[in-house]
């Protein structure tokens, strides 16, 4: 069963619970969790940009909400890119994914570095994904083994061990002149250990079970934002961020 669905009509989505039928319920409620949390944070992360709050991104709770978010979302990269290629590689499925995600990379770090252009985001989580379900797909083939692996890299990294530094903000920024800060970087350590995690969980029998009738009810609008991760996650912030702006005007 996969979890790549063919581009429907504009009336997918919209439609409250499109293809139930054809999806495993879980991961889209899971997905649909992160979505909410990252929102919840984004719109907290704009709060504190116009006074209203603070925000202190080395506070431990701050970075234990955005470890869970982008955990999440890792996991359930991994798990989808086995349910989509464990059988045959769909190569149509996977070009058009990564077309959509460096089309989405490329335009979000301009945006940024026309707003930031001293924190611009040139290894956000977008370009991550780009580059980390390349680097995953052989290993749909082998799930025990990308488990072992993904368990490996995330105690390494966990322990400091050599070669597990996050070597492209370490070595390679000051040699291409990116800038010190972003307002989104990504490591591919611990998180591509992550995906390779996820890869393992979906031959786990839990995430391909059903859900109760009534859990199916009242978890609709998160499976709903759990099938259109991508899209949810380029428009959200500038609609949080433009209600933070209208609050300030409004409050001056």
């Amino acid at each position: 069963m996969s979890l790549t669905i063919p581009t429907p009509s504009w009336r997918h989505y919209f439609a409250l619970n499109p293809d139930s039928d054809r999806r495993y319920p879980l991961p889209d409620i899971l997905r649909g969790v992160a979505i909410v949390l990252m929102m919840l944070f984004h719109g907290w992360y704009d709060l504190s940009v116009f006074g209203f709050v603070s925000m202190d991104f080395q506070d431990p709770l701050v970075r234990g909400v955005r470890g869970i978010i982008v955990g999440l979302f890792c996991t359930m990269a991994g798990a989808s890119l086995y349910w989509t290629h464990a059988r045959d590689f769909r190569w149509h499925a996977l070009l058009r994914r990564q077309g959509q995600l460096i089309l989405a990379a490329l335009l979000l770090s301009l945006f940024s570095l026309l707003a930031y252009p001293e924190a611009w985001i040139y290894f956000g989580i977008l370009h991550f994904f780009v580059v980390a379900l390349l680097i995953s797909l052989p290993l749909v083939r082998w799930p025990l083994l990308a488990g072992v692996l993904g368990a490996a890299l995330v105690l390494a990294e966990r322990l400091g061990l050599p070669g597990s530094d996050p070597w492209l903000h370490d070595h390679l920024q000051p040699i291409l002149g990116l800038p010190d800060g972003s307002i989104d970087r990504m490591y591919l350590l611990p998180w591509l250990g992550v995906v390779w995690i996820g890869i393992w969980l979906a031959r786990l029998p839990l995430l391909h079970k059903p859900i109760a009738p009534a859990l199916h009810r009242q978890t609709r609008w998160l499976r709903w934002m759990g099938q259109r991760p991508l899209s949810l996650y380029l428009i959200h912030q500038p609609i949080l961020f433009g209600l933070a702006a209208l609050l300030w005007l409004l409050t001056r």
